[in-house]
C-alpha cells in the first residue's frame, strides 16, 4: 500500500493524475479515504467545502463511500463551521490589540464625551460593521449540509455594501480609506486559516 500511494503522490505532482475538479472532490475524497491516502482525503474535504452536501451533489459518487467515510466528511464541516464562527467572534468581540480596534472612534457609538479614558473603556464597532459582521456569523450558525461552506468571497461585498450606508461619517471613511481593504483581506486570511487549522483526524 506505502508504495501504491507514492505513486499516486508522485502523479499527482507531475500533473499525470488530476486534481478533482468541481463536485468530483466528493468521490474523490471516498476513494482517498478508503486507500488511506491521508493527504488526499484532507485536500478533497477542503475541496469539497464549496459544494453542499446533498444527494444531488454526491450523485453516484455516493457509492464509493465506504465506512465512516461520510460521517467524517460531515464532521469535518462542522468543525470547519465551527472555526470560522470562533474567527468571526474575535472580530466581533473589540479588544486593544484586536483587529477589529481600528474601528473604534465611530460617533455613532462613542459617547458625547471625547475624553481619552472614557474612550477608552468605549469599544464598540461602528453599528454598521458589527451588523456585516454579525450578519456573517448568522448564515455560518445556519449553514446546514445543504449549502457551501464558504464566507471568503461573500464578505467582500458584504462589507463594501454595508459601509455604503454609513460613507457619510468623517471617521469611518478614514479608516476605511487607510485601512479597511487590509482588514477585510486579513478577515478572509484567518477565516482561511480557521479552516486549515482544522485536521480531518
Amino acid at each position: 500500500m506505502p508504495s501504491i500511494q507514492l505513486l499516486i503522490r508522485e502523479e499527482v505532482i507531475r500533473n499525470q493524475f488530476p486534481a478533482p475538479m468541481g463536485t468530483e472532490a466528493f468521490p474523490a475524497y471516498a476513494i482517498a479515504s478508503a486507500k488511506e491516502l491521508l493527504q488526499e482525503v484532507k485536500c478533497a474535504a477542503r475541496s469539497t467545502l464549496k459544494y453542499p452536501m446533498t444527494f444531488g451533489t454526491l450523485g453516484k459518487g455516493l457509492r464509493s463511500f465506504e465506512g465512516r467515510a461520510l460521517r467524517d466528511l460531515a464532521d469535518f464541516r462542522k468543525r470547519c463551521k465551527e472555526n470560522m464562527v470562533t474567527c468571526l467572534d474575535s472580530y466581533l468581540d473589540v479588544q486593544p490589540s484586536g483587529p477589529s480596534s481600528v474601528w473604534v472612534g465611530c460617533p455613532e457609538v462613542m459617547p458625547p464625551t471625547s475624553s481619552l479614558e472614557i474612550r477608552q473603556r468605549s469599544r464598540a464597532l461602528p453599528i454598521w460593521l458589527n451588523e456585516c459582521l454579525s450578519r456573517c456569523r448568522n448564515d455560518l450558525t445556519s449553514e446546514q449540509l445543504a449549502r457551501p461552506l464558504v464566507l471568503d468571497s461573500k464578505i467582500w461585498a458584504k462589507y463594501k455594501t454595508a459601509y455604503r450606508t454609513h460613507s457619510n461619517c468623517e471617521f469611518c471613511r478614514q479608516v476605511e480609506g487607510k485601512k479597511g481593504f487590509g482588514y477585510i483581506v486579513g478577515l478572509e486570511r484567518n477565516l482561511m486559516q480557521a479552516i486549515e487549522k482544522v485536521l480531518h483526524f
